[in-house]
């Protein structure tokens, strides 16, 4: 990426490609990011990237959360999106080590900080379908559904590939990966809104009510 290192949109359009490739499960997508001590820091300039879809995606959020009735806390999910990327890569630094893949760790980190712009990227684009009035409610729910469970094996497969370990371990550290997001999650949310997801429960226990008529 030697071409590209003093021009940073070209860094970051060749990096996205890369990850892009990554997203159609080509484990050749590795050849356009840029694996080195200052791509590792560089990995990290997704934050910024993806902070206009992030805006985006809350603001549709919160309609939908008004729509619904229930509230979106939104100073938690944003500190939720500044912090997940640098406590994921502290917490893995130990993790890689103590089951001793820790040479894969940089490359891991590195592509999975790039592969968020495409997961962020997809849910906004549900959001915006949803915003235009293309997709129901229930529709984008489903299409959400569909799109986690996409993620989440696009997820299970860059650890293997990157961490270069077999796909049972790869879906153990995929489990401990989604443990810590619920985990922050829950610890912010509960910490700006202490009876959210009694509030939550209470929602979701009315609507099967009604359901069930």
């Amino acid at each position: 990426m030697s071409d590209n290192q003093n021009n940073p949109i070209s860094y970051a359009i060749r990096s996205l490609r890369g990850a892009g490739k990554l997203a159609m499960f080509k484990a050749e997508g590795l050849d356009d990011l840029d694996i080195s001590s200052e791509g590792f820091w560089k990995s990290f300039w997704v934050i910024l990237i993806a902070l206009p879809l992030f805006m985006y995606w809350m603001t549709i959020k919160n309609r939908i959360s008004e729509i619904n009735g229930y509230t979106v806390i939104t100073t938690a999910y944003m500190l939720f999106y500044i912090m997940i990327l640098p406590l994921f890569a502290l917490v893995m630094a130990y993790f890689t080590r103590f089951l001793k893949v820790e040479k894969h760790y940089a490359t891991m980190i590195i592509a999975y900080n790039w592969q968020y712009v495409i997961g962020m990227a997809i849910s906004t684009a549900l959001m915006l379908l949803f915003a235009i009035g293309l997709l129901g409610n229930n529709t984008v729910f489903l299409l959400q559904f569909m799109a986690g469970i996409y993620i989440h094996i696009y997820t299970w497969f860059l650890l293997k590939i990157t961490l270069q370990i077999s796909g049972l371990l790869a879906f153990g550290i995929f489990i401990f990966q989604v443990l810590i997001h619920e985990l922050l999650q829950a610890i912010l949310i509960t910490s700006f809104h202490p009876d959210f997801f009694e509030t939550l429960g209470k929602s979701a226990a009315l609507a099967s009510d009604i359901l069930i008529g």
